[in-house]
């Protein structure tokens, strides 16, 4: 269905359940990539490959943003045989999400949201929404309101 898909991680207690949900879209794709956005760190990516020996990593940034993607890549290739490759950018986390996307030419983002209240959007505008509306491509939400219901 989708030859080329970016997921959208983050520290997202629900993360696992993104993945579940990404697993079932990408069983024919090609080319999987995860990004991880902080905006306290520099724009310029730093690219990851899934390895068995954490031993091996060079930890140049915040250790917990790279065991995050880690983790994620770890978890795509044991459960459903996904080798994907991850990113971890700085900037503004929709723009570079979004941009990143278009770079890479993917058919699908696939992302959480929170379903935040209208007054926490008001202050803190859903990531996922501004993605939703910037991204060249279908963006796929999967949303916490089934799970905290």
């Amino acid at each position: 269905m989708f030859s080329s898909v970016l997921i959208a991680v983050d520290s997202w207690e629900y993360t696992t359940d993104l993945l579940d949900l990404a697993k079932r879209v990408c069983a024919d794709a090609k080319v999987v990539d995860l990004i991880y956005v902080d905006s306290r760190l520099p724009e310029k990516p730093e690219f990851f490959h899934y390895t068995d020996d954490f031993a091996k990593l060079v930890l140049t940034a915040d250790a917990s943003q790279q065991q995050v993607i880690q983790d994620a890549l770890c978890y795509l290739s044991m459960t459903a045989g996904i080798q994907a490759k991850g990113v971890l950018m700085g900037g503004d986390a929709a723009t570079s999400i979004v941009k990143y996307a278009k770079e890479i030419n993917c058919d699908v983002i696939i992302m959480g949201h929170r379903n935040l209240p209208a007054i926490s959007r008001f202050f803190d505008p859903s990531i996922a929404l501004q993605v939703l509306k910037k991204a060249h491509c279908p963006v796929l939400l999967d949303s916490t309101a089934k799970l905290d219901s």
